[in-house]
């Protein structure tokens, strides 16, 4: 529904962490309370190695210091249990929101710095960028479709620049 589909199920943080990769898991819905690694671990070791990822957290606690936790850790959002099924949807469609703009101020960000190196003729510049953007591909490991889209968007909004100087 709404676009989602689920990749994957863990019984603890510990087991999550193993399956989780920024290739198939964008949105991670947790409990607080979990064995081996409980949720806040869980979220702090997501925001280390796949800070894109985001996370929604599930407690049956109303304890200020997990929802404390949960923002340090950069939680999307924070839902008591039992869970509302509209009340989790709406938390979703917001995770995913913000994934899209995240990925499309990433874009603009690079598509910018790009188009000011090619303003000052600036070769080194440009390919420091383009060198740094692979990197971070390669570090989060973005997958090849989605790499395919940022580099397409890239090279159209240059050629567009590019074209009102007749080149």
């Amino acid at each position: 529904f709404h676009g989602f589909r689920i990749t994957g199920e863990a019984c603890n943080g510990k087991e999550a962490l193993e399956l989780i990769t920024p290739d198939n898991v964008e949105i991670v819905i947790t409990d607080v309370k979990m064995p081996a690694m409980d949720g806040l671990e869980l979220a702090a070791q997501l925001k280390e190695r796949y800070p894109a990822i985001k996370v929604i957290m599930l407690t049956g606690y109303e304890d200020f210091s997990f929802v404390q936790q949960s923002v340090r850790n950069g939680v999307a959002d924070y839902i008591l249990k039992p869970v509302d099924e509209d009340l989790l949807i709406a938390s979703l469609l917001r995770a995913k929101k913000q994934l899209s703009e995240e990925k499309y101020a990433y874009s603009f960000e690079i598509e910018s710095k790009l188009i000011s190196c090619i303003d000052t003729f600036d070769e080194e510049c440009s390919i420091k960028i383009i060198k740094d953007l692979f990197d971070e591909f390669y570090k989060y490991k973005v997958p090849f479709e989605e790499i395919c889209k940022i580099c397409g968007t890239l090279l159209a909004s240059i050629n567009r620049y590019l074209e009102q100087f007749g080149c």
